[in-house]
């Protein structure tokens, strides 16, 4: 990892970067501030700035980006297979959990990474017998034969979205036909 402080707004300073060194760029906004307009529009600017370096070179650098106003993710420039756009309060608290706990930080670079693992939804029936009352043991113990690892299910038949996520491994309950697991996967 490595820190460059410079104005990233200024087309000079993404024209220093080696891009080809980098396997994913963060881009962090400054934070709000009366009286200093929109902070996201120095974000995009960068963002425009990192596009263009992208097509000049012909490789594509996976950007995350912090954006202060979530309303302008529809305005960031974005490629389908690398960029993930999230708010600060998000990255507040991936930063929070990380030094809390360093080793987190292989898992969210395993899920925000674009070759990496992503979360998933499929049907019950691809983990057990639907039909039948079985624990999540049982559903945990199917997901990792096939290599992913289940961390909750959603009920076809629960009131609202019906999710759950990390119910013990000793939860039994009735699976619906409808029923879905959510785990995390090697992307398809």
């Amino acid at each position: 990892m490595r820190h460059h402080p410079a104005d990233p707004a200024l087309r000079s300073t993404t024209d220093a970067l080696d891009l080809t060194r980098y396997d994913v760029v963060i881009v962090l906004g400054p934070d709000p501030r009366p009286g200093r307009g929109d902070p996201d529009d120095r974000t995009l600017v960068t963002l425009l700035h990192l596009r263009a370096r992208e097509e000049e070179g012909g490789r594509h650098v996976p950007v995350v980006t912090e954006m202060a106003d979530d309303r302008n993710r529809l305005i960031a420039p974005r490629h389908p297979w690398a960029d993930f756009v999230v708010s600060g309060r998000l990255v507040g608290l991936l930063m929070t959990q990380i030094s809390q706990n360093p080793h987190l930080t292989a898992v969210f670079e395993e899920l925000l990474s674009p070759a990496g693992n992503t979360l998933h939804l499929r049907p019950a029936s691809h983990y057990v017998t639907t039909g039948r009352t079985t624990s999540f043991a049982a559903v945990a113990a199917s997901a990792a034969r096939r290599g992913e690892c289940a961390i909750g299910y959603r009920s076809a038949t629960a009131s609202g979205h019906g999710m759950r996520v990390n119910p013990p491994k000793a939860h039994v309950r009735y699976w619906h036909a409808r029923d879905q697991v959510v785990l995390i996967a090697p992307g398809d």
